[in-house]
């Protein structure tokens, strides 16, 4: 009896992958819903934008270090997460050029060990990594085809709120119907909400920062602050 399960076993395996067990796509998990209040209660929602939670001046504050902290759904509250290395590339992309922004830091789990995971301590983990600013966002995928992207832009060293951001995007195949891109081969990044929630939400935070900037008057100085204007130089549009 031995003999015959160490053969069978084999057998079955490889009847699997002749049979087309390994080319199954993987399935699509939907998320439940997010809102505002998942991450950050009391704060007014955004609708595909972002909206200051301060008009107060302040002096000095750009240029400055942006910390970025990830958030993802889960059973009952969410959790913190570590970005890939793609997605740190999308943001580093994206805020090319901004010399108000001195880099971007991206906070990590290990790095609030042993202080936890709530927003308190976010704020203080990029404080005392010399990030005045934290975005901390959360992707949400709720359907075959639509997502949302949620945000919330602290001060780190008050742990206070100065802007929500939003952004969602759905797409429908010509039956009207809700089709995940990953059913499909080639490259379907144009019609992959996930993916275009996540650049949109991106660019409401280059817009949130601009609007930030505005208020923030440049400290008395004696020599030219060379962090200052323009807000986006990009190297390309230098040498047209």
């Amino acid at each position: 009896m031995p003999r015959r399960i160490a053969v069978l076993v084999p057998l079955v395996a490889y009847a699997c992958v002749l049979g087309g067990c390994g080319e199954k796509k993987a399935a699509v998990v939907y998320e439940r819903p997010l809102n505002m209040d998942d991450l950050a209660r009391g704060v007014p929602p955004s609708d595909n934008a972002h909206t200051l939670l301060t008009d107060r001046r302040t002096e000095g504050r750009f240029a400055c270090v942006l910390a970025i902290a990830k958030m993802r759904p889960g059973a009952d509250e969410l959790d913190f997460v570590q970005m890939s290395p793609p997605e740190q590339s999308y943001w580093v992309e994206q805020m090319r050029g901004v010399t108000t922004l001195r880099k971007l830091t991206f906070l990590r789990p290990r790095s609030t060990r042993p202080f936890g995971h709530d927003v308190p301590r976010l704020c203080e983990t990029a404080h005392r990594l010399g990030a005045p600013l934290l975005l901390v966002y959360a992707p949400n995928g709720v359907g075959a085809n639509s997502a949302q992207v949620l945000g919330v832009l602290y001060d780190a060293a008050t742990h206070q709120p100065l802007a929500s951001l939003h952004a969602s995007a759905r797409f429908l195949n010509e039956e009207g119907q809700e089709v995940s891109p990953n059913e499909e081969k080639g490259d379907h990044r144009d019609d992959d909400a996930r993916y275009q929630a996540q650049r949109a939400f991106e660019g409401h935070v280059l817009a949130c920062v601009r609007d930030l900037m505005s208020l923030d008057d440049q400290p008395a100085t004696t020599q030219p602050h060379r962090w200052q204007q323009p807000f986006v130089e990009r190297w390309w549009i230098r040498y047209h």
